[in-house]
Order: structure tokens, then sequence, then C-alpha cells
């Protein structure tokens, strides 16, 4: 189960974490698919061509097969937002990746 969403960078890295950059277009189902890996609601999910999410976020996911393991899911903002240029939505991608 994954845990609730979190802001900022990732302050809490072990070497054994796994971390999975969800990147898309807009509307391509990258909160979604976070909701349905957490088997609930974790990230809220737009419902139109605008991005709903609009800062990187990410849950943390502990491996229950291994405990030292664990997968961090990163939720971004989607690409093709009428709102927003790519460069800006890929600059903050690269300060969450640079920050954490």
């Amino acid at each position: 189960m994954l845990d609730k969403p979190r802001q900022g960078s990732l302050t809490e890295y072990r070497k054994d974490d796994t971390i999975v950059l969800i990147l898309g277009q807009v509307g391509s189902g990258k909160s979604t698919f976070l909701n349905r890996a957490a088997g609930g609601t974790v990230m809220t999910v737009g419902h139109n061509l605008t991005s709903e999410t609009k800062s990187v976020s990410y849950c943390v996911l502990q491996d229950p097969t291994q405990t030292s393991r664990r997968y961090i899911f990163v939720d971004t903002p989607g690409f093709d937002d009428y709102k927003t240029e790519d460069r800006e939505i890929l600059d903050r991608i690269v300060k969450w990746i640079k920050d954490s």
C-alpha cells in the first residue's frame, strides 16, 4: 500500500530505494495509475485536458517481501498542458530531481 502523497524534495532516500518517475501527457492517467497501485485514492485525478497535478509529489510503497526495500512513485505534472509550457514542466521535474 502506498502512503499519502508528499510534496517537496525526497529527504529520506535510502540506497535500496527504487524511484519510479511517472511521466506523460495531460490526461494520460499518471495519477490514476498511482491510485491503482495504491489500492485506493492517494492522488487527485483530473478529468479534463488541464493538468490537475501542478507540482511534483511522491508516495512511498514498502516492499512486502523485503522490509529494507521501498518503491518511490513520483507523480509529475502532465506535458502538453495548454496553460503551461512543456519547458516549465520539465524544469519543475529537473529541479525536484536535483533537490532530492
